[in-house]
């Protein structure tokens, strides 16, 4: 991959930052001893020792660096991955309440229609017998005086099913 002037010019100041640093630790009297051994092993002459601890020290702090920022990614990476989840898990919650919604709503529906042909059947005999008249009349009058007490029962089910669904939201 091809770098930028600019991005070659900070890692040359970035680099300048870390020779920095290690001079200031040689200068108090701060050696890591892997490092100075490692000198050690790979210098000819005492002269060499000292310039292969520098340029090792700092790699050694570059690699600090990369092996920090990775970590600080895995970490954002880890707290997205969570997010995700908690938002996945809101929709799943949610999705199942329009469905228990739904369900609620088709229960209320089925009683309704079931209260309305319970109620005009007894009804339709009922006014069969009492006033000797057609059955198919007898239902039609059956079916208009049982849809007001129908949509009363179904609406008082409606209302107790709100208010479980209230109990079990809190």
């Amino acid at each position: 991959m091809f770098k930028s002037n600019t991005e070659k010019a900070q890692e040359r100041k970035w680099e300048e930052v870390l020779f920095n640093k290690v001079a200031q630790e040689l200068e108090q009297g701060i050696k890591h001893n892997a490092t100075w051994a490692k000198a050690l092993a790979n210098a000819d002459t005492n002269n060499i020792v000292e310039g292969l601890y520098i340029k090792y020290r700092v790699q050694s702090l570059q690699d600090d660096i990369t092996l920090e920022e990775e970590a600080r990614k895995r970490d954002e990476q880890t707290k997205e991955l969570y997010r995700r989840e908690k938002v996945k898990e809101v929709e799943r919650k949610e999705n199942s309440e329009k469905v228990n919604d739904f369900i609620n709503f088709i229960a209320i529906f089925m009683s309704w229609i079931l209260l309305l042909l319970g109620i005009g059947s007894l009804i339709t005999l009922g006014l069969a017998e009492i006033f000797d008249i057609k059955e198919n009349m007898a239902g039609l009058i059956g079916f208009l005086v049982g849809l007001p007490i129908a949509t009363y029962i179904a609406w008082i089910v409606e209302k107790s099913s709100k208010k479980n669904n209230i109990k079990k939201k809190q």
